[in-house]
């Protein structure tokens, strides 16, 4: 079995398309994410959704993560179908299965798995004084603060690779960081520094600064 506790992000995007739809016996649970909020998933949030929808609404327990490489697994104690439709299916990486008890797609693009991830958040405030950034310019029910940050450590290139990833020039990347079937926050990154490791130098870290966001 896969290492369950792997911890990433997965970048938050729109213009969802497609479904994924479970079926266990003759029952099923579909979800489309161009309907889930204000239509800005990711692939954590997607697979993650539609696993505590087939745990409410069908029999079994389930759960979902990543392995190191980004590929999405899906368990059940129960025999299930999944098919997965659209830019739904490259997103996450998965695609179509039957009566199977655990699945692992591709690895999905837009997926960062380092091989260690270190977070630390401070307490957090309502954000009960902004409006919400999707254009409805409702106040947003969500728990926000900037004192969040994260570490990775991995090797020098994967260092590299993974701040040109995350704090390109230019632009903000927001992404959702999940492990062990649990999601723990949606972020935006707003800095990055990378540094050689003092213990092992054959690894180096990327501090990031993450401000909480709906």
């Amino acid at each position: 079995m896969a290492n369950q506790h792997v911890a990433g992000f997965a970048k938050v995007q729109a213009g969802w398309t497609g479904t994924i739809t479970i079926t266990v016996g003759s029952d099923n649970v579909q979800i489309d994410p161009s309907s889930m909020g204000n239509g800005r998933e990711s692939a954590a949030s997607v697979v993650l959704q539609a696993v505590q929808q087939a745990e409410e609404e069908l029999s079994g327990t389930w759960n979902a993560y990543a392995t190191t490489s980004g590929a999405i697994t899906i368990d059940s104690t129960v025999g299930f179908d999944l098919v997965c439709t659209s830019n739904t299916a490259t997103r996450t990486g998965l695609s179509t299965y039957s009566s199977q008890y655990s699945v692992t797609g591709s690895a999905h693009p837009d997926g960062t798995y380092p091989l260690s991830l270190g977070f630390n958040g401070s307490d957090q405030r309502r954000s009960s004084g902004r409006v919400a950034s999707d254009g409805s310019g409702a106040l947003p029910l969500i728990w926000e603060s900037t004192a969040h940050s994260a570490t990775i450590t991995d090797t020098w290139a994967n260092v590299r690779s993974f701040e040109e990833t995350l704090y390109p020039v230019g632009t903000l990347y927001t992404v959702d960081l999940w492990a062990a079937g649990q999601a723990f926050g949606r972020y935006t990154i707003t800095g990055a520094k990378n540094s050689k490791g003092v213990q092992n130098m054959a690894y180096w870290s990327l501090a990031l600064d993450l401000k909480g966001v709906e």
